[in-house]
């Protein structure tokens, strides 16, 4: 885990909690690209990130749907393929984690 006092990854304040846990999942636009865009999700509770863009084919994260079963997962809206909110792995088969 990395730390504010990492000088290799850059930390930005994004919101107070109440307002970022209002909503499942928002885009974060980076200034570094939209490669580097990250979907912050709040499920059950607890707050997860992962890259905004499927792994597949680049499918908006934030617009798929969300499960919360006994897997916290996301669904791409484009071609159905599901990410681990925790772990970013995907169980269709798709070799790269977001």
């Amino acid at each position: 885990m990395t730390s504010p006092d990492d000088k290799s990854f850059s930390w930005r304040q994004i919101g107070p909690l109440s307002e970022l846990s209002r909503k499942k999942c928002r885009l974060m636009y980076s200034s570094d690209g939209r490669d580097a865009d990250v979907c912050l999700f709040y499920v059950s509770g607890e707050f997860f990130a992962m890259d905004a863009r499927c792994a597949h084919s680049g499918g908006p994260l934030c617009d798929g749907d969300i499960e919360e079963a006994d897997v916290l997962q996301v669904f791409c809206p484009w071609h159905d393929y599901d990410f681990n909110l925790r772990t970013g792995k995907s169980s269709t088969g798709l070799q790269v984690n977001t």
